[in-house]
């Protein structure tokens, strides 16, 4: 469809806030599309942090079984492990650089919210003024800059390649913005913007895969014995994650019905359009899809409303669709040449981590039989923040 345009970067002055051009000149992209094409390379680091963050935010002994937050745990455990792969040990294990990731998504949207009843002239200004925007990307380049002073180190002394040169997201980014002339601050935006990404729908998809799970022991014990044999042919790898078909169709499940949002793609029309059946729209339009709504239609899923965690585990296909595959029917990710290019990523980290927990933890609901209910917000769906689920350790390694 011409004669349209992504909103986001305009409505909600992503460009001004960030004090970047992104939208015209995604500097993010090509990192980001290396971590897809690296994925295999960076699982290991990605998992071992997995398995030493649930040890820490999980910490159950013996035959106990013990209440955790799950909402601030799980925000804890994406951004060690995505920021694992990121920027890499130590800086992805200090608390203080956590904490700015964790909370960065709030910062822009406080940010986002400012911005919004104030004149399009003005919001530069303001947004530089009255939002922590600036001192999060100031605080972030503290964190990294003795690793780009390394990096850099190399590149001036070796040139652009030289052996053992690391081939990890942080070296993606400082390549990008070398080669576009930028300075330190513009990775350290960058690492904050793609953490933004990463974490916020990461968690709340494993916030609400931990509650559907939970409720759930006898798909618990399913789902545990195809990560069992996977883990047992290829250990714990992305080959392994792989194969645990079952477990890839939960997470979709999980999604369909409890998503970030009731919509998505959020689009702005740039010129009149008129769409296949004829409803016009003119300049200015801004509109969204149904995403909820389309995921609750019979017409797409048969017994739509109702949970089925095998809904899109189809055993007789060599392929089956995945917790990637877009479709006009399931839109979590988008869709088309819009689908969120992180979401490979995103589907890898959390197999990881609902795999490693399925191995090494039996949960249950804090009220027994009760899923904990998400909160509707405007067009946001939100878990519950403060509900607790009960964990046992399973296993001692």
């Amino acid at each position: 469809m011409t004669g349209l345009s992504s909103v986001g970067w305009q409505i909600f002055n992503i460009n001004t806030l960030m004090g970047a051009n992104w939208h015209d000149d995604p500097l993010y992209l090509p990192p980001v599309r290396n971590l897809t094409r690296n994925m295999g390379s960076v699982f290991h680091d990605m998992f071992d942090e997995v398995a030493v963050a649930c040890g820490e935010l999980i910490p159950a002994k013996g035959n106990e079984w013990l209440p955790i937050h799950v909402y601030p745990a799980m925000h804890t455990l994406v951004a060690r492990a995505a920021n694992r792969v990121f920027v890499g040990l130590p800086v992805c294990r200090q608390q203080g650089y956590i904490d700015i990731m964790v909370h960065f998504a709030e910062d822009i949207i406080s940010g986002v919210l400012k911005l919004s009843v104030v004149p399009s002239f003005m919001r530069g200004f303001i947004a530089r003024k009255t939002t922590v925007v600036d001192e999060r990307i100031r605080l972030c380049l503290e964190y990294l800059q003795p690793t780009i002073n390394d990096r850099k180190a190399m590149m001036a002394r070796f040139g652009k390649d030289w052996t053992d040169k690391p081939n990890d997201m942080m070296q993606w980014l400082i390549d990008e913005a070398v080669a576009r002339n930028q300075g330190d601050e513009e990775i350290a935006r960058l690492v904050l913007f793609i953490n933004t990404g990463a974490i916020d729908t990461t968690s709340h998809a494993i916030v609400e895969a931990v509650y559907d799970i939970s409720v759930r022991p006898d798909l618990a014990n399913t789902l545990r014995e195809e990560v069992e044999a996977a883990v047992a042919e290829d250990g714990w790898t992305r080959a392994a994650t792989a194969k645990m078909r079952r477990l890839d169709s939960f997470l979709r499940e999980s999604l369909r019905l409890h998503g970030p949002g009731t919509t998505s793609m959020f689009r702005r029309v740039l010129r009149p359009v008129t769409l296949s059946d004829g409803t016009f729209l003119p300049t200015g339009t801004t509109f969204t899809t149904p995403t909820l709504a389309t995921h609750l239609d019979e017409e797409n899923y048969e017994d739509a409303a109702q949970f089925d965690a095998l809904r899109f585990y189809k055993p007789e296909l060599k392929v089956q669709q995945q917790l990637t595959t877009t479709a006009a029917d399931f839109m979590t990710f988008g869709h088309g040449r819009f689908a969120c290019p992180g979401r490979f990523f995103a589907q890898n980290e959390l197999k990881a981590m609902m795999a490693y927990m399925l191995v090494h933890y039996d949960m249950r609901p804090e009220h027994e039989g009760v899923r904990p209910a998400n909160v509707y917000k405007g067009l946001s769906v939100l878990p519950d923040a403060k509900a607790r689920v009960l964990f046992r350790k399973r296993r001692v390694d």
